[in-house]
């Protein structure tokens, strides 16, 4: 990547071909900073990403491996905990993480022996009683929960947290506004303009029904 005032951002690949870098489209990429992952083997890792290893084996965003060992190279092997599937990358894959700490989120699904929690006031319009579930519920013998108010963490933590419709949201003063304008807008319509022609009666042959009678 080479940056300039005047000419922008220009990344030049592996033929040694330059191209500027399209600002104007920044959400159709995405840029990384190289850096080192110290790791050894036992620890615990996440993917940041989803991808393939090395043999083209499938890796899924979110999921937690187990390094079985790290070579003098930097290549990995990492092992899924419940299947023993067992992944090769190579030094410079870079979408991994330290998994010594998790979302809520990331934790659906997982079951460890003890769960430590850290939710600080900092975290309560993000707390409702679908995440408080989810965090506590991971741990088989025991949880922790860490905060530094705990009242106010109960209180949040009873909120049911279901998503708001559209008129929810508006307020319950200007349901009957935005509902009015609908049907408003539907009179205006040329299809609600538009009469279904009326048939007459007389001129309606009458229908002939099977007889459902049973028979002997």
């Amino acid at each position: 990547v080479e940056s300039s005032s005047e000419k922008g951002v220009r990344l030049k690949g592996e033929n040694q071909a330059t191209t500027l870098l399209p600002l104007d489209r920044s959400k159709d990429f995405e840029l990384y900073q190289q850096s080192q992952l110290p790791l050894s083997k036992g620890d615990w890792v996440r993917l940041t990403r989803n991808g393939f290893d090395q043999q083209n084996k499938r890796l899924n965003n979110g999921e937690l491996l187990k390094v079985s060992s790290v070579s003098k190279k930097g290549e990995l092997v990492l092992q899924n905990r419940l299947s023993k599937t067992k992944f090769r990358l190579g030094h410079d894959y870079g979408h991994l993480a330290h998994a010594y700490c998790i979302t809520s989120h990331t934790s659906q699904g997982k079951t460890v022996d003890e769960v430590f929690i850290f939710q600080p006031a900092a975290t309560f319009p993000a707390t409702d009683a679908k995440q408080f579930y989810v965090s506590v519920s991971r741990g088989r013998d025991g949880v922790h929960v860490y905060t530094d108010h705990k009242e106010d963490l109960m209180q949040y933590a009873q909120r049911l947290g279901d998503r708001t419709s559209a008129l929810e949201l508006v307020g319950k003063k200007n349901q009957e506004r935005v509902q009015q304008r609908m049907r408003e807008q539907m009179h205006k319509s040329p299809a609600a303009k538009t009469k279904t022609p009326q048939r007459n009666p007389s001129k309606v042959s009458p229908v002939k029904l099977p007889d459902h009678e049973p028979r002997i």
